[in-house]
């Protein structure tokens, strides 16, 4: 939950710094609904299963609490939305012509959802913390590159010597 609180932080300064501009609105909205996510999958638990803690008995229950099953929406949600922000600015960054954090961007977006996707169907949570990892780096690297200025700062125009009148 407090991951969550700290990137709802991170998308208040988002805004501040990019609106308006491309990537300014939706960006930082993104990134609010993936820590709103977090707190959100804070807040509501999950049932035991598929073996953990340690001790449960493995495979999913019958039947889960309404807690769970409200937990169950928050990482969907969380993915969605960073996957969506990095998207969303990839094209800022693309725009700029920044092709190196554009890239950065569109790999993170691409291996977060692969790794979460092949989650589901080995059923195996490993892949999805790895998939997990990867957009929540990805979007801390976000937050720490916008602390920095958005462009390169201009050289300095040499002075001209005056004309001298002879």
């Amino acid at each position: 939950m407090l991951a969550g609180a700290l990137f709802i932080a991170a998308a208040v300064g988002m805004r501040r710094v990019l609106h308006p501009g491309r990537g300014g609105t939706w960006g930082p909205w993104l990134i609010g609904a993936f820590g709103v996510g977090l707190v959100w999958g804070g807040v509501f638990v999950v049932d035991p299963s598929l073996g953990y803690p340690p001790g449960t008995p493995p495979g999913i229950p019958d039947q889960q609490s309404w807690h769970s099953a409200l937990h169950t929406v928050a990482p969907v949600a969380a993915s969605l939305a960073v996957g969506a922000a990095c998207l969303v600015f990839a094209g800022r960054f693309a725009g700029l012509g920044q092709w190196g954090w554009a890239a950065y961007s569109v790999t993170s977006a691409v291996v977060g959802f692969a790794l979460s996707s092949m989650a589901m169907s080995a059923q195996d949570f490993r892949l999805l913390f790895a998939g997990g990892a990867v957009t929540w780096i990805w979007a801390s690297v976000m937050a720490a590159r916008l602390m920095l200025p958005l462009t390169a700062p201009a050289a300095p125009i040499p002075a001209q010597a005056e004309p001298t009148s002879a």
